[in-house]
């Protein structure tokens, strides 16, 4: 799959149907970070959020909010403290309960957040709401 500029991208054409046509969380972990932002593009480009904005946050205190109708992209969801994991999982929460804004979040991070989870530095419940749609690239 190419991401729109020429560029190869390492995942799958399964990957892609589901990732494009769902409005599903999308957890984008392992590879370069170059490449993990290059998916998060290539989705929201083909995705219907394509008529929205396209939002990269990173570990400030940025809102999400901006990017209401397109895609928020983590960088590093891993280096978020624990107040912005906090709430990350309300919003996720109640966009599950129709009260918030109309965002789709894909997260990536070069971390096993398993291990993170164990070590007690990134929160259980979050990974399970971002994981819903897992791709893992090459290392």
């Amino acid at each position: 799959m190419r991401n729109g500029r020429g560029r190869h991208l390492p995942v799958s054409d399964d990957e892609w149907g589901v990732a494009i046509l769902s409005t599903a969380n999308i957890l984008v972990s392992r590879g370069d970070a170059r490449t993990r932002l290059a998916v998060a593009r290539a989705v929201h480009h083909r995705s219907p959020a394509s008529r929205g904005p396209f939002l990269v946050l990173n570990r400030r205190d940025q809102s999400w909010d901006a990017a209401e109708g397109g895609i928020a992209f983590f960088e590093e969801v891993a280096d978020l403290n624990d107040d912005r994991q906090a709430a990350l999982m309300r919003y996720l929460d109640e966009r599950s309960g129709r009260r918030a804004k109309d965002v789709r979040i894909i997260a990536g991070t070069r971390f096993d957040l398993l291990e993170r989870i164990a070590a007690g530095r990134f929160a259980e419940a979050l990974f399970y709401r971002l994981n819903v749609i897992h791709i893992v690239l090459a290392t």
